[in-house]
């Protein structure tokens, strides 16, 4: 057991991803089993995931303060791991806050 502890290399806390990369992690998101479906309505994505990307567009905001942000990229290391419903979803709080969007896949 003490060998399968010492060789685990996944970042399980925010403050060893903090500490290891010297940046701030902006947020955590949940891990849902159907975050949304493949429709473009919101009203179809789990109230906590909606109010987590409310939390990640205004800490985007806070980040680049006294700056516009003006593009935002959405990338991971694996397919299938729920970058375009993130997209879909902060796209949607962005517009949700009177923001213009445009979304390009």
């Amino acid at each position: 057991m003490l060998v399968l502890t010492l060789t685990d290399r996944r970042l399980v806390r925010v403050s060893t991803v903090e500490s290891l990369y010297g940046r701030p992690v902006i947020a955590v998101l949940p891990h849902l089993r159907e975050a949304g479906s493949r429709t473009d309505d919101p009203l179809l994505t789990p109230p906590e995931f909606v109010e987590v990307m409310r939390s990640l567009r205004v800490n985007l905001r806070l980040a680049v303060s006294g700056h516009t942000l003006r593009s935002v990229l959405v990338t991971s290391a694996l397919p299938a791991e729920g970058k375009s419903t993130v997209v879909r979803d902060l796209a949607f709080a962005h517009a949700d806050a009177g923001e213009r969007v445009l979304v390009i896949d």
